[in-house]
């Protein structure tokens, strides 16, 4: 991953919505920077996750890898997103 990557990653991330009606749903926040996200994913029923979205603020680094990893998650199992 090069910068021009990641800042493109920042400037208009992926999946930047929280999903209507989520499996599971986390907020986290970090007291130190004051980044704060919170993460959605919907599992299907065999366990896959086949949605994922996140909304929040932070710096352009923790912004590219919150939608870079909202892309690595899915349709991964469960168990592995773990």
């Amino acid at each position: 991953m090069d910068h021009e990557q990641i800042l493109e990653h920042y400037r208009q991330p992926l999946n930047f919505a929280l999903l209507d009606q989520p499996s599971y749903q986390r907020e986290e926040w970090n007291p130190t920077c004051g980044d704060k996200f919170t993460f959605s994913i919907h599992v299907t029923a065999a366990g896959i996750v086949d949605q994922v979205g996140f909304s929040g603020e932070g710096c352009a680094i923790s912004t590219a890898a919150a939608s870079m990893l909202s892309e690595a998650i899915k349709g991964k199992p469960l168990l592995d997103v773990l």
